[in-house]
């Protein structure tokens, strides 16, 4: 199993790399560690969110999901004494199929 940080969990077993690994979690922090179950292989593993620091005074976070139907963008921004959420949602136009 490999210990080297990654952008996103993947796969101990088949190597699938989970980019929507925050659907459904609860907000995470640095160093919080959970159980998760690879959507290819079915095969359980633990997953441990390591949060780096873009500055000394504040720490930024962008998280990006995409649907065929819809985009979310979540982008964080957190100090000692405040956090900035802003969350925008994009709906795209589905044409039906003639």
């Amino acid at each position: 199993m490999s210990q080297e940080w990654e952008e996103y969990p993947n796969c101990p077993c088949c190597g699938t790399i989970d980019q929507d690994w925050h659907d459904g979690l609860p907000p995470k922090k640095d160093g919080d560690r959970w159980k998760a179950t690879c959507y290819n292989c079915g095969n359980d593993y633990y997953v441990e969110l390591k949060a780096t620091a873009t500055s000394a005074t504040f720490r930024t976070f962008l998280l990006l999901t995409e649907t065929a139907t819809f985009r979310t963008f979540l982008l964080l921004t957190e100090t000692a004494t405040f956090r900035t959420f802003l969350l925008l949602t994009e709906t795209k136009e589905v044409k039906p199929k003639s």
